[in-house]
């Protein structure tokens, strides 16, 4: 009996297989593995660009945040409403999510001013060199 069931299972496997029904049928499995791997591949590149976009923005913020500062800076200086540089040094702040300082370094007629901004462990640095000419500054780099 149990030969009989084995006999009649494996007619019936090559008469599906070898029919065009056997045909769809593998057609239909490798179809939907394709597609269930295509939805697998772009899940894991949208996760991915996802985290890309997130930490360009961060990037971009921090950049935007310290030279946005250090260009009104130097607007201030070439007009002159900030006649002291120094006064600036150790100055700190928190806006927008974006931790952002200003340091100011004396060597002799030239300062530095550097404008530092971190945004969700993204920093951007803008620096600028002033030399005092004729009690003013000017920038030299």
């Amino acid at each position: 009996m149990k030969r009989l069931n084995k006999t009649i299972l494996t007619r019936r496997i090559k008469a599906v297989l070898g029919s065009s029904e056997g045909a769809s049928i593998i057609l239909v499995t490798i179809i939907s593995i394709l597609i269930i791997t295509a939805v697998i591949i772009l899940r894991i590149t949208t996760s991915s660009l996802w985290a890309s976009a997130g930490k360009q923005y961060n990037q971009d913020k921090a950049y935007m945040m310290a030279t946005t500062l250090g260009e009104s800076i130097d607007d201030l200086l070439n007009s002159g409403k900030l006649t002291d540089l120094t006064t600036m040094n150790g100055k700190s702040e928190t806006v927008e999510g974006a931790d952002v300082t200003i340091a100011v370094v004396e060597n002799g007629d030239y300062y530095t001013l550097t404008v530092t901004s971190t945004v969700a462990g993204s920093v951007y640095q803008y620096k600028a060199v002033y030399k005092i000419v004729r009690g003013s500054y000017m920038r030299v780099g």
